[in-house]
């Protein structure tokens, strides 16, 4: 987001930071598939939505956001007009001996 807002200037109307988290179970349920936290700030455009998959599943991400309640984000989304920034966290083992590969 902040490569984008630096690159163009702007920041659009609606962002909705995503996290995909895999749970270690084959499936999770549906009623607990996403969660939308609590910002803060009501009204800014900006909301962080948690999307809980299991390690059988295949994350789908239009579908799940398509899934939001109007009122959780802030207004209805323009999905098919959506840009997608990804990014990912890579763990690596340190040079330190604390702990055994």
């Amino acid at each position: 987001m902040r490569a984008n807002g630096e690159h163009n200037h702007v920041r659009h109307k609606q962002v909705v930071i995503r996290t995909l988290q895999t749970d270690p179970v084959p499936r999770a349920p549906a009623d607990q598939r996403i969660v939308v936290d609590d910002l803060g700030y009501g009204d800014d455009g900006v909301i962080h939505v948690t999307a809980r998959f299991g390690y059988m599943e295949t994350p789908d991400v239009p579908g799940t956001l398509a899934m939001l309640d109007t009122a959780e984000s802030e207004g209805p989304l323009q999905l098919e007009q959506a840009s997608y920034f990804l990014s990912k966290i890579e763990l690596r083992r340190g040079k330190a001996r604390t702990m055994a590969p």
